[in-house]
């Protein structure tokens, strides 16, 4: 399990390394999201561009709620995502060659127009979305949400139901 501090120094670290290519690529590639689509549910947190790094203390707090329980978010595949005016930020746990939990990090300009429709975010608007793996939007906050919160909530879709019996069998 991550610290807040070595959280804080990963997104520090992450999101310098994206500033840079952000100023520097126009495009970056391939969407970070594209495969996410019917494979996992995204926490989209709409925030101003002015907010920071880290979206502004409030969604910092959404940041450090999810980092206590990363294994949780693999659980339910779930992809933690930054949607400011003009640029995707996306963080996914997954579990490295040793087992041990990691998380991967990538920007992208790309998904800001898909995101803005499926969750109603517009420029200005604040924000935690949680889209399902139909695509579909699920839920929406006005302010971070726990993941004890969250966890429930996803745990009741009937779709999560179907995943946890067939993990059960």
């Amino acid at each position: 399990m991550f610290s807040k501090t070595a959280f804080l120094i990963l997104i520090s670290v992450a999101t310098a390394g994206c500033s840079q290519a952000h100023d520097t690529h126009p495009e970056l590639g391939d969407s970070p999201l594209a495969d996410a689509d019917y494979q996992n549910r995204l926490l989209v947190m709409c925030v101003d561009n002015d907010a920071g790094i880290l979206g502004g203390a409030m969604y910092g707090q959404q940041y450090f709620a999810v980092a206590e329980d990363w294994p949780g978010h693999l659980e339910r595949d779930t992809i933690l995502v930054l949607l400011h005016d003009t640029l995707v930020t996306s963080w996914m746990p997954f579990r490295g060659v040793d087992g041990r939990m990691e998380v991967r990090q990538r920007a992208e300009r790309n998904d800001v127009a898909n995101l803005r429709e499926r969750t109603n975010c517009k420029p200005g608007n604040r924000g935690i979305h949680l889209i399902g793996k139909d695509t579909g939007l699920k839920k929406s906050w006005p302010a971070p949400v726990t993941n004890q919160e969250l966890f429930a909530f996803i745990d009741a879709m009937p779709m999560r139901q179907q995943e946890m019996r067939r993990a059960q069998d």
